[in-house]
């Protein structure tokens, strides 16, 4: 049968003023009494109720019927929006809305802002600036498109944070359509990496943080006394050389630390950590190919972030490039007590002579020596040879290291049939103590020095 079309809709209107006038009321008439109640018969009630479900007004429940229910605001958008059919330009249109809704909500998040809330988007900006700067030193067309994907679901993760922080729970969910949208459609609205540009999540943080987007003068002295010698615009980041009277030292020039995050952001910057995806990977004096090398990082080692600059990660121990490497959320693993006794311990005997066959602070040490005595002091009985203590403990990666784990190596070259030929004790920060050679003795190394990276084997745990 056909269904005249103005027919359905004026009783699709009806019903929902019926519904309005009747909202103490949990369910509706059955479909016949609507129909004698409207003037219309059963099947035009039936089209006008299916309409009326699909806004989610109403819901057809077991031996209830026709019940109405509180809607669920963005349920029509997000079945569009998940329905895969949207064209480019409705696409970019519900891009540029989120940016319109973000600047009308903006005094509204500044108000509401917390701790929390700020912490999660410092974190966030902090991963974009490097991913920013590993784009800059990509060298594939591979690379840099799949940094800016990794960008795009910054950018994701970064709008969703500041809809949870306003808590208004219909905002969050018109987000959480979105985020759909952008995780699967951005990369529709551009032809390559190279179209991508996102909103300045630095600038939006700072304005959050401090409450103005105002530029900040620079002078030339630490004063407002001094000249305006140029201005530095709202987000820009500046590497802090030194502070004087309130005033950070950039470059030749002083910015009021008053109306900045410089130190936030630096703590935030430290916190990260990279894993070496090709090595043996250089370390070398300064960010460029051009320095001195000084070391070297095995592939799958993490290290943390001092600073970043043109395409360079300053280490501790020097600068690293960041196209060999990858961010990562490594944690360093808590040394147990006992762990840092053991440690503790060994670096007693930094320089004691080193005597093959020696285990005792009267006689001296070799490499086993030290670290089985270490661990008798606590109790520990492990077997005596680098090669036999190689089966105590329980194994652990190079990224779990901690406190009083035994590191385990093989000297480059070496035709033994030995598993290994030396062994030492972690201490952390990338260092062991061990009993080195004759002449040398007992003494603290680098695990980061190419000697040992390149000989590098296994690590055990003994205090468990």
């Amino acid at each position: 049968m056909k269904v005249e079309q103005t027919l359905v809709e004026q009783t699709q209107n009806d019903i929902l003023k019926y519904i309005a006038e009747h909202q103490d009321e949990k369910r509706l008439p059955k479909e016949q009494e609507l129909g004698d109640l409207l003037g219309v018969s059963r099947v035009v009630v039936r089209e006008a109720l299916s309409r009326i479900r699909a806004l989610g007004l109403i819901e057809t429940k077991r031996k209830l019927g026709t019940v109405i229910v509180s809607p669920k605001i963005f349920g029509s958008l997000s079945s569009i929006v998940t329905s895969g059919q949207l064209e480019r330009q409705t696409m970019k249109d519900l891009y540029e809305l989120r940016l319109m809704i973000e600047i009308g909500m903006s005094d509204f998040l500044f108000l509401n802002k917390t701790e929390a809330g700020m912490k999660k988007l410092e974190a966030i900006v902090a991963k974009q600036f490097i991913l920013e700067n590993k784009l800059t030193a990509a060298q594939t067309e591979d690379e840099k498109y799949e940094i800016a994907k990794q960008l795009t679901e910054i950018d994701v993760k970064f709008h969703s944070a500041l809809f949870e922080m306003t808590g208004n729970k219909s905002l969050m969910d018109f987000q959480s359509i979105l985020r759909h949208l952008f995780t699967l459609y951005v990369p529709k609205l551009h032809k390559d990496y190279h179209d991508i540009t996102l909103v300045s999540h630095i600038s939006l943080y700072n304005i959050l943080r401090t409450g103005t987007a105002d530029a900040l003068n620079v002078r030339t002295g630490p004063s407002t006394d001094y000249a305006v010698a140029a201005e530095l615009a709202q987000g820009k980041v500046v590497k802090v050389l030194g502070t004087q009277d309130g005033w950070y030292q950039i470059g030749s020039g002083y910015i009021d630390a008053a109306y900045t995050e410089a130190a936030t952001y630096e703590e935030a910057l430290e916190q990260l950590y990279i894993r070496v995806t090709q090595g043996p990977l250089n370390i070398r004096s300064g960010p460029g190919t051009g320095y001195s090398k000084v070391g070297s990082l095995a592939k799958g080692r993490c290290v943390k972030v001092v600073s970043v600059q043109s395409g360079w990660y300053q280490i501790e121990q020097g600068y690293v490039s960041a196209a060999y490497v990858e961010e990562t959320d490594y944690t360093p693993a808590a040394a147990s007590g006992k762990g840092q006794e053991l440690a503790n311990i060994a670096l007693q005997y930094v320089g004691y002579s080193y005597v093959y066959g020696g285990g005792s602070p009267r006689v001296g040490f070799d490499c086993s020596g030290l670290v089985q005595y270490a661990c008798a002091q606590l109790g520990y009985s492990i077997n005596r040879t680098a090669s036999a203590q190689l089966q105590n403990g329980v194994t652990v990666s190079w990224d779990e290291l901690a406190p009083g784990d035994l590191v385990f190596f093989k000297k480059p070259g070496s035709t033994t049939s030995k598993p290994v030929t030396h062994v030492g004790m972690y201490i952390g920060s990338g260092q062991f103590v061990h009993a080195s050679d004759y002449g040398v003795g007992v003494i603290v190394s680098n695990l980061s020095d190419a000697y040992y990276t390149t000989g590098y084997v296994s690590a055990r745990r003994i205090a468990v």
